[in-house]
């Protein structure tokens, strides 16, 4: 018989062994996979020369149960460490199917006993907290019938919440689940037939999911990179919006923490004389950058769009308005808390591609934004 028939017939009867941990009668194994007796021996030989640790019992054969030849062998500690380090990051999607397939992969490459537990033994260089804020476990069905359309190409029905508890059934063409480490959460990319439109829908948020049994043809404006070339996290409301132009000077106290990060594929940064950090961007929906820049306060100033930053400067006054009044005998907060460094913060002086921006006051507007 062909080279390539045997080898492949060889694996098999290995990989048998394995798979049988009271072994196998080998006479009955060769004949009902078509085979005769003297060649599954021969067969068994040659496992015994590449190293299988086969024993005989009762007419059975079978390997020793620490032996795993197409498992843990030739891993070594590094490639344990990356295995751990994908399979506590994917802890964030509990059972996901891309959860339980890192579990299974690493059941079989730990069963010899060498590996007993998740954490690699004799290396404490690295430790690995899995992304939890938000607990997909009760997901679990919905994400395998939204895995389980994209794969068979099927139509979905949802029904989905929105962040204000509005409620609506919606029939989605599933195009991608992305996971967006940025945000933390898990993304369904579609096709709305309600909308006409692609769209994407936070699966923490999809309260029900079925199959409709209706076969589609994927469409590629609904894969990841189509979706969210122009959007900055995963927030983009109307995917046919032109992108903007926007830039926003960031204060010497938050400067540095700006400058070690990219937050966007467009972004160009530049350090003006003063300190101070310019972060430019090119999304298609500015406004929904005003949640992100709000935690920045007065260190993060809008100088272009200008609509953009007469919205911010509305949303720091509504929650300046909002906020409980000082009763009278209340210590006042403290004015040393968090001064403003006479120097420049750590970070370079010059940014390969960079230039060099003057200070200039922000922008004013007296306009409102209609969205």
């Amino acid at each position: 018989m062909g080279t390539d028939r045997r080898v492949r017939r060889v694996l098999e009867l290995g990989q048998a062994l394995i798979d049988a941990p009271r072994g196998i009668v080998l006479e009955r194994y060769a004949r009902d996979h078509g085979y005769s007796r003297s060649s599954a021996y021969r067969d068994l030989d040659v496992l015994r020369d590449i190293g299988f640790m086969i024993t005989s019992d009762g007419g059975r054969h079978r390997v020793a149960a620490s032996f795993r030849y197409f498992g843990h062998r030739g891993l070594d500690p590094d490639e344990l460490l990356a295995l751990f380090v994908a399979r506590n990051v994917a802890g964030r999607i509990p059972g996901s199917r891309f959860d339980r397939a890192l579990g299974a992969l690493w059941a079989k490459l730990t069963a010899d006993g060498r590996q007993p537990s998740l954490t690699p033994d004799r290396d404490g260089t690295l430790t690995v907290a899995a992304f939890q804020t938000i607990d997909y476990g009760p997901k679990r069905e919905i994400i395998d019938t939204i895995d389980r359309g994209i794969a068979d190409r099927v139509a979905i029905h949802i029904t989905h919440r929105k962040t204000n508890g509005q409620v609506s059934q919606r029939i989605v063409e599933p195009g991608q689940l992305h996971a967006e480490a940025s945000l933390d959460s898990l993304f369904l990319i579609g096709w709305c037939r309600r909308r006409r439109a692609v769209r994407c829908f936070a699966v923490h948020r999809i309260e029900e999911a079925s199959l409709t049994g209706e076969k589609i043809t994927p469409r590629p404006e609904t894969r990841s990179r189509a979706w969210a070339r122009d959007a900055f996290r995963m927030w983009l409301g109307h995917p046919d919006a032109a992108p903007v132009t926007v830039r926003i000077r960031f204060g010497r106290a938050v400067a540095g923490e700006i400058a070690e990060r990219r937050w966007h594929p467009s972004q160009v940064m530049s350090q003006a004389d003063d300190g101070e950090f310019v972060l430019t961007l090119r999304v298609a929906q500015p406004e929904s950058l005003a949640r992100w820049l709000m935690q920045y306060g007065a260190d993060a100033r809008v100088e272009e769009p200008a609509w953009l930053a007469e919205d911010l400067r509305a949303r720091h006054a509504a929650a300046g308005r909002r906020a409980p009044a000082r009763t009278v005998g209340t210590a006042p907060a403290p004015t040393g808390a968090r001064r403003r460094p006479t120097g420049a913060p750590d970070i370079p002086s010059q940014i390969p591609g960079s230039t060099i921006v003057p200070p200039k006051k922000p922008v004013t507007h007296r306009g409102a934004y209609l969205p």
